[in-house]
């Protein structure tokens, strides 16, 4: 029996590759609050959705948004997917962020390979956090 390895992806806003035409965006910033399919997320003080209104190359892109002044609070994007097709290869996870106003330690991208009861590889961004403010890059 071969297990399969999972690996966990995280961000602070990326875009998700999801199809911007299935949806109409409300009027306004183009914002849609909740989940994207396909993924999990939570944040207490936070708002998560997708925005067809602003993102990059023309995917709808997701975004957290802090909806209070919580420095202790913590919110998260994640999306696993099975590795059997990466199995014995090499991996390279990136996606692009646009940010405004950040402060504080450990914000942006992550990534997480989980072996058989233990995490194999994993990276955070903890020493090159995301601060201040950047359009896409």
């Amino acid at each position: 029996m071969r297990l399969a390895l999972p690996f966990l992806a995280a961000f602070a806003i990326v875009t998700c590759g999801g199809d911007s035409s299935t949806t109409e965006p409300p009027p306004g910033n183009g914002r849609i609050a909740g989940i994207p399919p396909g993924w999990v997320g939570s944040g207490n003080g936070y708002e998560i959705g997708r925005d067809n209104g602003d993102s990059h190359a023309g995917e709808t892109a997701a975004y957290i948004t802090a909806s209070s002044r919580n420095e202790q609070s913590f919110a998260v994007l994640v999306q696993m997917v099975r590795a059997d097709a990466y199995r014995g290869k090499r991996m390279r996870w990136s996606g692009w962020v646009k940010h405004t106003d950040l402060a504080g330690e450990d914000i942006g991208l992550w990534m997480r390979v989980d072996g058989p009861g233990e995490v194999a590889s994993f990276d955070n961004m903890s020493t090159r956090s995301l601060t201040g403010s950047s359009d896409w890059h």
